[in-house]
């Protein structure tokens, strides 16, 4: 039995262009502007920290329907400070599904059991979240059963400081030590807060890419 080939990215969608360098990884959102079938023609949303180069090795991120991809490859020509041209090195791979890619993130947030959400002033601290696309894992004193909607608040990282109140259910709530562990899925989720909640996992899971210390998974590539 023949499998379907691992898909491309799209034109006009967004990816994650990681830039590996000897002394660090660089993500840097961006958006495939062109497929010229050898080459993609990838553009980065604002200049990057350190100018491209021609001859960096690069991955990029993508997704298609419910699967998340990666396809590494080499920068070939710089087009202008925030547009490259890159050569793939090989086949794209699937990474995993978009809804089970989870990591544990360090995070501002609080976790608030009840039907209506919480104020907007309530007290946010910093923690340890397992998030994917489609619910969490939360360590903390609260008190939950399961079966109780809840509401997971985060700040996302960043200058502005996003606050987004999720609202879920608690599928699982026991004791972790001297904490709580509640497990829950979200009930309803904007499509944008779900991709920063994507962004922020894949950024946490780029070792599992295979990605130490500016080295891709395949050093032949």
């Amino acid at each position: 039995m023949e499998h379907a080939p691992v898909p491309r990215p799209v034109v006009g969608s967004p990816l994650h262009l990681v830039v590996l360098r000897d002394q660090n990884v660089e993500v840097l959102p961006s958006v495939l502007r062109f497929d010229r079938g050898r080459g993609l023609i990838v553009e980065a949303d604002a200049v990057p920290p350190a100018p491209f180069h021609k001859g960096d090795r690069v991955l990029l991120a993508y997704s298609v329907d419910d699967g998340l991809y990666a396809l590494r490859g080499v920068l070939a020509e710089v087009l202008a400070p925030t547009r490259i041209y890159v050569i793939p090195g090989a086949a794209p791979v699937m990474m995993e599904k978009r809804e089970y890619i989870r990591a544990i993130v360090p995070i501002e947030s609080a976790l608030v059991v009840g039907q209506r959400a919480p104020a907007a002033g309530r007290a946010l601290t910093e923690t340890s979240v397992e998030l994917s696309a489609s619910g969490f894992r939360w360590f903390g004193h609260v008190a939950a059963v399961a079966g109780d909607r809840s509401w997971l608040c985060l700040r996302f990282p960043g200058g502005d400081g996003t606050r987004v109140d999720v609202r879920s259910t608690v599928v699982r709530a026991e004791p972790c030590g001297d904490s709580f562990e509640v497990a829950g899925h979200f009930d309803d989720i904007l499509p944008e807060v779900r991709e920063a909640i994507l962004d922020l996992v894949f950024r946490r899971r780029l070792s599992d890419l295979g990605i130490q210390a500016g080295r891709s998974w395949n050093d032949d590539a």
